[in-house]
């Protein structure tokens, strides 16, 4: 079964290579670039983890976890500073092996 995963950042064009990119791996992914459409995503269905993008800092980034845990408790964090490029080592090592298909 794929890991689902949670991707919130700011820009659309990062967020739909990341998503590629996780999706190749083997990854059910989704992703949203405003905190409020992240945390209706997560309302909306469990993840196994929220990856945050480096767009998304401070307080956002505060309030973004804070919302998304009220509603998920268990939902592992990653946080993909380093660019896109970093987004999946990030996610495998928050997740642990990784995808199982």
């Amino acid at each position: 079964m794929e890991q689902r995963v949670l991707c919130a950042g700011r820009s659309q064009q990062i967020m739909d290579s990341v998503l590629i990119a996780l999706r190749d791996a083997g990854y059910d992914a989704e992703g949203a670039v405003t905190i409020d459409a992240a945390v209706e995503m997560a309302a909306r269905g469990a993840y196994d983890a929220l990856l945050v993008g480096g767009g998304i800092t401070g307080d956002d980034r505060a309030e973004l976890i804070e919302r998304v845990q009220a509603i998920q408790p268990h939902i592992a964090l990653a946080f993909a500073d380093g660019g896109p490029h970093t987004a999946l080592t990030v996610l495998r090592a928050a997740l642990g092996d990784g995808p199982t298909s």
